[in-house]
């Protein structure tokens, strides 16, 4: 089944809802979950690949959801969030507070301006943000405006995909997303396509099996989510290879950019 895109305002309007409500679930659950730990250790992975330490950073994450990449940076750093979800900010607000960072701030975004300053963050992160918002293009203006100029941004896109997801507004090519990227003041100086473990269980998701099965639905999709949330990164790599190898395509691209 095909999706039918949605337009840009009913796709916001969505997102904030679906997430808000994705977001009020118990950390476990994210520690369990395939899609979220993979981001987290694709984000991490990327981070120490450009060379870039979690501690004594300015560290700025749009759309933090759970808050997995943010709170991998340690406790010395000063962390910031935007996110369109109450539920994720209230939450961070308090697993912050509970970890003991000494400076915090969490607030919500409904457009694509960043209210920080010029040159100010040290490391910065969007995965999967940034084909949800309206205007892509202003968005990476203002990642490359609010980066210190040694500063690094860690972005995911999702590429390959085989289904229309309407929360979508924009998709993208690893070649095209750099060039857009380029247009807008950034360099990509790491680069890596991965992300492949979900087309195992794509179409159950897409197809909404996962719902229209009430009890077993729960069961695959615990059977995938718990092996492979735990799997340590070099472990997927290792499979991904395979399972490219035999065709299949990267599902996400993750990049390192600096400011050109």
């Amino acid at each position: 089944m095909v999706q039918k895109r949605l337009s840009p305002n009913v796709t916001l309007q969505n997102n904030i809802e679906m997430y808000d409500d994705y977001y009020q679930k118990p950390n476990w659950w994210f520690r369990f979950r395939y899609d979220t730990q993979v981001k987290r250790k694709t984000c991490l992975y990327l981070l120490h690949v450009a060379g870039r330490k979690l501690s004594d950073q300015r560290v700025l994450e749009i759309g933090f959801g759970s808050g997995v990449v943010l709170f991998s940076f340690r406790k010395d750093c000063e962390i910031y969030g935007l996110e369109i979800s109450t539920s994720a900010i209230e939450q961070a607000k308090k697993q912050a507070h509970d970890i003991g960072y000494k400076k915090f701030e969490f607030q919500s975004i409904s457009g694509d301006l960043l209210p920080y300053p010029d040159d100010f963050f040290d490391v910065l992160v969007a995965s999967h943000v940034i084909e949800h918002v309206q205007n892509d293009e202003l968005m990476l203006s203002e990642i490359a405006r609010v980066l210190k100029p040694d500063g690094v941004a860690v972005v995911l896109i999702p590429i390959n995909e085989n289904y229309e997801d309407p929360h979508h507004l924009h998709r993208y090519s690893s070649v095209g997303f750099s060039e857009l990227a380029s247009s807008r003041g950034l360099r990509m100086s790491v680069k890596l396509e991965n992300e492949l473990l979900f087309h195992l269980v794509e179409k159950f998701y897409f197809e909404g099996y996962n719902r229209r099965w009430k009890y077993f639905g729960a069961v695959v999709a615990a059977l995938f989510n718990f092996p492979t949330s735990i799997l340590p990164f070099w472990v997927y790599r290792f499979i991904e290879r395979g399972m490219m190898v035999m065709g299949w395509k990267p599902r996400q691209l993750g990049c390192v950019f600096t400011k050109i």
